[in-house]
């Protein structure tokens, strides 16, 4: 790295203390420091000194310009540290007078940790590397391997080695790089279809790549989380992940787990590694045999399983994969539990409109988790106010006024007391939002060609009927609402059809 380079890169990370810097990076800016220091010195000597005004002015200038450059140099220094697997924490040793500096001056002269460490990857990469045709040039100069594979060393590093006279470190170093130049490209890729020439031959590629691109996709994803990598690998960041069971051999474990348990505040990457890197420890367990022989999901699986089953399509089959792993709910963690009491309550939502069981399993979720911040308070507001407040108390009493159905048929029928029987008033209109829910289903299974007409009329009858809270427009937007949930992609084509009865505008 030059100085412009070193300059540039630490004023462009003027307030970024993750990371790593190389010696480079730091003793280049500190002499930017100090030219910028002595640059004010010589023009305030010309100008007269302190004694003149214009040595005054410059005396401010100066000042402000050092005032500025304290964050990036603290911000690098800290970097700087890193590098070499120090905590930030320590740069607070330059409180301590003489043997604090000494301490630092000998750290930050310290050449990088030799590969991956708790702050991300060696800055320095491998150098000089050089591809053509997708051949590996023979003078290829290298640094470190594991750099792009994602293994951390514990071995200090050694001096950079030209491998011409090692046919077998070329290849290692070079099938690294370009499987990772593969694994790059894959999930920049947009379009991710099956019929897609690209990624088809990109993924057959990897899968044929063995150990090498198995280090490669593994070291890349966690460049991905250490936020490394440019915007838009969240495209094929979730089928890299399922590479590595499909390579297979016994570091797909090993590397699944390193991705699942990488900390990162990116939600890119929980959302595409982290939770596909659960299913796929799932998938493995199940495929070695012996999981849960005794018909229970372990607590340990649980998560994995719980983000299979909220993909799980329709709702129906959906609830019913939720009642028959109940008797596994209760040895999970309060988390996971909460998470299973909600899936059940979207599905059950979807499903039973009128009723009330979405609400019971909406209890049960904040009487497992009752996190503030969760939908299941919202839900069960909706029904007792918004003033009900996200206590503990309240959330037992919720679970305590809707007892959790058992099966689907009590779902379908759910009924929570005496006086929710009373409270329900005949009416000379049997309409009902469920049955709405289910004409519009019938009606847009031919999507796109539907039958406008009658879906107008489904409209007409939810505006017309005597339900309370139901008729009018306000019912014709809950009917909307849940269709949404259950046919998103249809949602707009619904209000547009709609559009003009009674006060419905698209």
């Amino acid at each position: 790295m030059n100085f412009k380079e070193a300059v540039s890169q630490a004023l462009h990370k003027y307030a970024v203390f993750d990371g790593r810097a190389r010696r480079s990076e730091y003793w280049y800016f500190m002499l930017f420091t100090c030219l910028i220091n002595f640059v004010f010195g010589v023009i305030r000597g010309v100008a007269g000194g302190f004694e003149s005004s214009g040595g005054r002015v410059v005396g401010v200038m100066n000042s402000l310009v050092i005032i500025a450059l304290i964050i990036p140099g603290i911000t690098v220094s800290v970097r700087r540290l890193h590098d070499i697997s120090k905590s930030g924490w320590y740069y607070l040793l330059m409180l301590i007078p003489v043997i604090g500096w000494l301490i630092l001056l000998v750290w930050f002269c310290t050449d990088s940790r030799w590969g991956d460490n708790a702050y991300g990857p060696n800055p320095k990469g491998i150098i000089g590397a050089s591809f053509s045709n997708g051949g590996i040039k023979t003078d290829i100069t290298y640094e470190n391997a594991d750099i792009l594979s994602g293994k951390s060393g514990s071995a200090q590093k050694s001096p950079a080695v030209k491998p011409t006279s090692t046919a077998e470190q070329v290849s290692r170093s070079g099938g690294i790089q370009h499987y990772t130049q593969l694994a790059d490209q894959f999930a920049h890729l947009e379009n991710l279809f099956a019929e897609n020439p690209e990624r088809v031959s990109l993924e057959a590629e990897l899968l044929a790549g063995g150990e090498d691109a198995q280090a490669a996709i593994t070291g890349f994803l966690k460049r991905c989380g250490w936020g490394q990598v440019s915007y838009g690998w969240w495209n094929g960041a979730a089928g890299l992940t399922c590479m590595l069971r499909k390579i297979g051999g016994k570091a797909a474990e090993k590397d699944l787990i390193a991705l699942k348990s990488l900390s990162t505040n990116i939600w890119e990457y929980h959302t595409q590694v982290i939770d596909t890197a659960e299913k796929e420890l799932l998938a493995l367990k199940k495929e070695s045999g012996g999981y849960g022989p005794d018909g229970r999901i372990p607590a340990e699986y649980a998560h994995g399983e719980l983000l299979e089953l909220q993909n799980v399509y329709p709702p129906e089959k959906r609830l019913e994969e939720c009642f028959a792993m109940q008797n596994s709910v209760d040895g999970w963690s309060s988390a996971d539990q909460a998470f299973y009491y909600f899936i059940a309550g979207v599905a059950a939502r979807v499903l039973y409109p009128i009723n009330k069981s979405n609400l019971a399993f909406y209890a049960a979720q904040v009487f497992a988790d009752p996190n503030p911040n969760s939908l299941g308070w919202q839900h069960l507001r909706e029904a007792e106010g918004n003033d009900l407040p996200a206590t503990k108390e309240n959330a037992q009493r919720m679970h305590e006024k809707y007892p959790l159905p058992r099966s689907m048929e009590e779902a379908k029928t759910y009924i929570y007391s005496l006086e929710d029987i009373k409270d329900q008033k005949p009416t000379n209109d049997p309409y009902s939002l469920e049955q709405g829910l289910n004409e519009l289903t019938d009606l847009f299974r031919t999507y796109p060609q539907v039958d406008h007409e009658k879906i107008q009329t489904v409209g007409r009858k939810i505006y017309d009927a005597e339900i309370p809270l139901v008729s009018g427009v306000g019912g014709m937007h809950q009917l909307y609402h849940l269709f949404h949930q259950r046919f998103p992609m249809y949602a707009p084509e619904l209000s547009r059809i709609w559009d003009g009865i009674g006060d419905w505008a698209d």
